[in-house]
């Protein structure tokens, strides 16, 4: 059975030798967003893609937030990265590269310095060619950032799973709702979990949930469902190999046991349920 890194080495073959056995698979798209700037979600969206990989489902990180956070975090230095991609200047598949902690990276290089909206350019250039990475990549995780506009909006839609972070900090969980209200306008707010990232005990955590949750209920007529929560201290330790002290109680893993449980159709190659556990 081909291990993990095979798997990775086998993403840089031409598209064209793996089309027919691609064309029926495509990846899990986990897309991660920031309710505001400080709550933590490239540190989650890097968690996710640990755990996934961890739990031998190779995995591909794509830094699209508009600061390159998540690929200064993986100690990851690249020439070009997503916003050449949108602009064209070259291919998705050519700014793919392993990094240290096992998944593979899609570096980001920081906002366009143009200031023109590249959104329409997201299902081409990049969702497309992800999408094409096929068998060979159990899931995407998209870490969107923390931005308000049309090109978060596109990851949102396309997102089979979507993941709004937020913490106990008032302004944090108002920005939060109106991320949702924004959500709910643009038709995906039936797929989007909450994570309460940075909080001291779970409740904390249940208060924000609940409060959110409420308020989701009474100006939005829906409810929305806890992904879960990362305690205090429990992010992982960026300058190493992430998150290993952390396993197997990982938060990040029980955040990918909650999403598998709401949509099992859709990642039953991710995350196959077993009396309701991770396997």
């Amino acid at each position: 059975m081909p291990d993990q890194a095979h798997a990775l080495r086998n993403l840089l073959v031409p598209l064209d030798e793996r089309a027919v056995r691609d064309a029926v698979a495509r990846p899990a798209l986990i897309v991660v967003l920031g309710a505001k700037g400080g709550v933590g979600a490239t540190s989650v969206a890097i968690g996710l893609a640990d755990a996934l990989v961890r739990s031998r489902r190779p995995c591909v990180l794509v830094d699209a937030a508009d600061s390159p956070g998540a690929t200064l975090l993986c100690g990851s230095e690249a020439p070009s990265g997503v916003r050449d991609v949108l602009q064209g200047r070259t291919d998705f598949r050519s700014i793919l590269r392993p990094s240290r902690r096992g998944f593979l990276l899609a570096p980001g290089n920081g906002t366009t310095e143009d200031g023109a909206d590249y959104s329409a350019a997201i299902g081409s250039r990049m969702l497309a060619p992800l999408e094409a990475l096929g068998s060979d990549v159990a899931a995407a995780v998209i870490d969107a950032g923390d931005r308000p506009g049309r090109k978060r909006l596109q990851f949102a839609r396309a997102a089979d799973a979507l993941l709004l972070v937020t913490s106990p900090d008032p302004t944090a969980v108002w920005e939060s709702f109106q991320t949702l209200r924004q959500l709910a306008d643009s038709g995906t707010a039936e797929k989007t979990m909450l994570v309460v990232n940075r909080v001291p005990d779970a409740r904390a955590a249940a208060a924000v949930h609940q409060r959110l949750s409420r308020v989701c209920r009474r100006f939005l007529g829906r409810d929305l469902m806890l992904a879960g929560t990362v305690l205090n201290g429990r992010q992982g330790n960026h300058d190493k190999f992430a998150f290993h002290a952390l396993w197997p109680v990982s938060p990040y893993r029980a955040i990918l046991r909650k999403i598998n449980t709401r949509k099992e159709s859709i990642f039953s190659r991710l995350l196959p349920i077993k009396g309701g556990h991770c396997r």
